[in-house]
């Protein structure tokens, strides 16, 4: 029998809750011979997994035991008691769900009987809905949560149930007021000094619940140490109401963590600092093995690796890439990275398999090449006037003049000079160029990293955005120029939201294809 328990506390016996199910059992018992009240108290014991009711009354706690499962099959273990008579039909006449349950549980009619217990009565440490209170480390890993929802989330977010909901922030709150305001503004002035302290409560207040969905959103072992720390069930925690009555030590931590990010400087909510490595989002550069290559170049040492990418898809093959230009002290003062596509130059194949084998590389790829096929569903019926979904467009459009890469990342170190992010670029297309042997399309979805999603809110950051990304672009273009490259896909907007997969493409964009 499977030994992991369905975690019992002192009050599910003292209360009578436990005796409440028992009896749920009995009255209900669907089979020949009733049992009685004793042994109804038996048949659900044994069947969260004790070996008896003592065993389960002398293993309730009046905390809950660390290994505390939100998930426990009932109706197997019940099943193997042997108290469900088998069914004695002919299996050849049962559909398969049938034949699994008799196997489990004897028969259908017994599984379903297990289905319909009121076990949500029990493992209860919160009965009379008293308010859950976190323990500091709890506190502080939802306090991480916190500052990010207040201050540079984009205002759309997602819901416990997937859909999309809009809440404020404190970024789009002062660009609501003061749309007029400045870079150098928002440097000489606090988050505290747009926003007064009612404004600032009034955040909280619409950020907390949705705190609350992402801090109680968690795995099993999360789950098992908020059970454990807090005690009480999730069951229990999740039934409060998502208010300060409901959890008022939680509202009191964020509400202490409000004047700290108050005296933050506005321009914090909108520009993002370099970290301490002096990159924003690239880490240390580091390979995760031996690059494949390394050599010197005019700019320090320049080293290469590409590594085929396991998927599915035979049609199609994709490889990951990264180059990084490191100094004779070992900095890395740029790196780049992105995904070579190698796809069939004179075979018909539908843009659908295209990006049904990128799917497997992630959303930022699929959201790239199908920006491609935008371009090139456009140019389809600027020529011919006619407007070919997308996921019929031939691939050859795309693969007869040269193979395809996507830039993904690519930053430089704060101290490094400007250009060294193209020199980089430069020698990365020459390498895959000579690896493969085919000329190249580049596509890629530029972002300079040091502005927040809420840079686009306010007009005069969100035009100092796009004169960067017109940096960027100008620069990958330029060094198009130089040769190897057929031609360049840029396109300037690249936050994917939360459902921009696969699964929506073929929802949408690709849902006509045969």
């Amino acid at each position: 029998m499977n030994n992991r328990t369905f975690a019992l506390s002192v009050d599910d016996f003292s209360s009578g809750r436990f005796n409440e199910v028992a009896e749920f059992i009995r009255e209900n018992w669907p089979f020949a011979n009733r049992p009685s009240e004793n042994e109804s108290l038996e048949i659900l014991a044994k069947s969260l997994g004790y070996q008896d009711y003592g065993d389960a009354r002398s293993k309730a706690t009046d905390l809950p035991a660390y290994n505390f499962s939100l998930y426990i099959n009932i109706a197997e273990k019940f099943g193997r008691l042997g108290l469900a008579p088998k069914d004695e039909k002919n299996t050849e006449s049962m559909t398969p769900l049938e034949q699994i349950a008799a196997a489990f549980c004897g028969d259908t009619f017994g599984a379903k009987f297990v289905e319909t217990w009121p076990v949500k009565l029990l493992g209860r440490w919160n009965y009379d809905g008293n308010p859950c209170a976190f323990d500091q480390e709890n506190l502080d890993e939802a306090g991480k949560y916190f500052d990010r929802l207040l201050t540079n989330t984009a205002p759309m977010v997602i819901d416990l149930n997937g859909r999309k909901k809009s809440t404020h922030t404190a970024a789009s709150l002062i660009s609501g007021l003061y749309p007029s305001l400045t870079l150098n503004d928002l440097e000489a002035r606090s988050i505290g000094e747009l926003i007064d302290s009612e404004a600032a409560e009034a955040l909280l207040q619409d950020v907390m619940p949705i705190l609350l969905g992402e801090v109680l959103c968690v795995s099993e072992r999360q789950a098992n140490k908020i059970v454990h720390t807090t005690g009480m069930s999730m069951a229990d925690i999740w039934a409060l109401p998502r208010t300060e009555a409901g959890f008022p030590n939680l509202y009191a931590h964020m509400r202490d963590r409000l004047p700290a990010i108050l005296e933050r400087k506005a321009a914090d909510l909108y520009i993002a600092p370099r970290q301490q490595n002096g990159f924003y989002r690239l880490g240390d550069g580091a390979f995760d093995q031996q690059p494949m290559m390394a050599k010197k170049v005019d700019e320090g040492s320049f080293c290469f690796s590409v590594e085929r990418d396991e998927i599915e898809c035979p049609i199609f093959k994709t490889y990951s890439w990264i180059g990084q230009l490191r100094e004779s002290s070992g900095r890395v003062s740029a790196q780049i990275s992105g995904t070579y596509i190698a796809g069939p130059a004179r075979q018909d194949i539908a843009s659908f398999d295209l990006i049904s084998a990128l799917d497997e590389m992630g959303d930022f790829n699929v959201d790239i090449v199908d920006f491609v096929l935008d371009t090139l569903q456009e140019e389809v019926l600027e020529e011919s006037g006619v407007r070919i979904p997308k996921g019929d467009l031939n691939a050859n459009m795309l693969f007869e003049d040269g193979n395809l890469i996507t830039i993904l990342g690519w930053e430089r170190h704060a101290d490094s000079k400007a250009g060294i992010g193209a020199s980089l670029l430069s020698y990365c297309i020459g390498e895959l160029k000579r690896k493969f042997k085919r000329d190249i399309h580049i596509a890629g979805s530029v972002q300079p990293y040091q502005y927040y999603r809420g840079a686009e809110m306010l007009p005069s950051v969100r035009e100092q955005r796009f004169d960067d990304i017109d940096k960027i672009s100008r620069t990958i273009i330029r060094v198009a120029e130089l040769g190897n490259v057929v031609r360049v896909f840029l396109k300037g907007h690249v936050h994917v939201e939360p459902d921009s997969t696969f699964q929506r493409y073929c929802g949408e964009a690709y849902l006509s294809h045969g």
